[in-house]
């Protein structure tokens, strides 16, 4: 898989189905740019004459008619993590990424006020494009940092998938151009690299994530990172599956149980990182997932 956030998806998603005596087909599009390939699993599994399918839309309007044809046949769709725009999902499992950006903005207008800092210069790496996620991440985070009473300046918004490359390319042509930057917010996979790509540049720039991973947390940990709130990924899988089982029993979302629903989201901090084990956040320690 891309990285290791949708490993634990993974395990969340196997775990609660073993739990549940669910029999469970995993499939992978490598990517936010490889719409066309998740419309072709989708109609693979419903080829497969499955009972239902859990979705982590790579799109947020790109898959409305699939999902619509897919409903016509009486299958239902659970979407997880990511939001979806479809009218005809049954379900779903996910938190705000605009409360995560927000919780993100938050966290950078307090710190910079501790700090008695009267200006600072951001850069921010979302994630993709009208992924839907990325878009909501960065409106939440304008949306707190309105709250500074300095001047609070976002220098640069780097768009791109979260590939390693991707995101490493776009946060040094960043820091490049902008040679005074007081924090880099971004995605997960930008800030893993941005302690080094930071270092390389000569700057002094402090991280924040806008959702956790295991190198998230090991950099809260070790200080290389300052913060990142947890949308609490394991718990996620698991509460769409438990949607799914419930579906096929024939419980009706919004009244046996929410037709939307997600884990209340902490801000991990070296403050409190110690309130949250690795365990709890991704699943067992060198779990991961292999594909067919």
């Amino acid at each position: 898989m891309q990285d290791s956030y949708w490993h634990a998806v993974s395990y969340g998603l196997t775990s609660e189905a073993e739990r549940l005596n669910v029999e469970l087909v995993l499939k992978e599009a490598g990517g936010y740019s490889n719409l066309g390939t998740q419309q072709d699993q989708l109609n693979e599994l419903v080829g497969m004459g499955v009972d239902g399918i859990i979705l982590g839309s790579i799109s947020y309007s790109g898959n409305n008619d699939i999902v619509k044809d897919i409903d016509t046949k009486g299958i239902p769709v659970v979407e997880v993590i990511n939001d979806i725009e479809a009218q005809n999902i049954s379900a779903k499992s996910l938190v705000s990424f605009y409360d995560m950006g927000y919780l993100a903005g938050e966290f950078v207008a307090n710190d910079a006020e501790k700090e008695g800092k009267e200006k600072v210069n951001v850069v921010f790496l979302p994630g993709p494009k009208n992924s839907g996620w990325a878009d909501d991440s960065f409106t939440g985070f304008q949306s707190a940092t309105d709250f500074f009473p300095g001047e609070m300046n976002v220098v640069a918004v780097k768009w791109g998938d979260t590939s390693a490359k991707a995101q490493g390319d776009l946060l040094a042509a960043a820091l490049k151009e902008y040679p005074d930057v007081d924090y880099v917010i971004g995605n997960a996979v930008a800030a893993e690299l941005a302690p080094t790509v930071i270092s390389k540049s000569g700057q002094n720039s402090k991280v924040i994530g806008t959702y956790i991973t295991p190198a998230l947390y090991e950099g809260i940990n070790n200080g290389t990172i300052a913060a990142a709130p947890a949308d609490m990924t394991v718990d996620q899988a698991r509460i769409a599956m438990g949607m799914m089982v419930r579906l096929l029993e024939d419980e009706k979302p919004g009244q046996d149980f929410p037709f939307r629903t997600g884990p209340l989201i902490p801000v991990l901090s070296k403050a409190n990182i110690n309130d949250y084990s690795y365990e709890k956040l991704f699943g067992p320690k060198g779990y991961a997932a292999t594909l067919d």
